[in-house]
C-alpha cells in the first residue's frame, strides 16, 4: 500500500472517530428523513440506524438486504428506486 493511501486512511478514520454528534439535527429537523441502509453494513451497524429513524418527525426506512456501507453501488437499482419514491411522497 502506498504512503499517500495509508495517510489518507488515517486520516479518514481520524475524522469519523472526531466529527461531532449531529443526532440533534436529527431531532429538530423540520423536513422528511430517508434513511437507506445496508443489512450487512460494518460501518454503521443496522441496529444503530434503526435506533436513529424515529428521531425526526417523518421518515422513510429502506433496507438493502445484500448490501453493507455502499449500498448506492451495491444495489444500486434498489437504492434509486428507494430515493425516487421518497422523493414522489414528500
Amino acid at each position: 500500500m502506498s504512503n499517500f493511501l495509508s495517510l489518507s486512511l488515517v486520516s479518514y478514520y481520524q475524522a469519523m472517530m472526531q466529527r461531532p454528534d449531529r443526532t440533534n439535527v436529527l431531532k429538530t429537523s423540520a423536513v422528511q428523513v430517508l434513511f437507506i441502509m445496508g443489512e450487512d453494513d460494518n460501518a454503521i451497524p443496522i441496529k444503530d440506524v434503526l435506533e436513529q429513524c424515529h428521531l425526526p418527525g417523518k421518515s422513510y426506512i429502506h433496507v438493502l438486504n445484500y448490501s453493507g456501507h455502499m449500498g448506492m453501488l451495491e444495489e444500486a437499482d434498489k437504492s434509486n428506486k428507494a430515493l425516487a419514491h421518497f422523493l414522489s411522497e414528500i
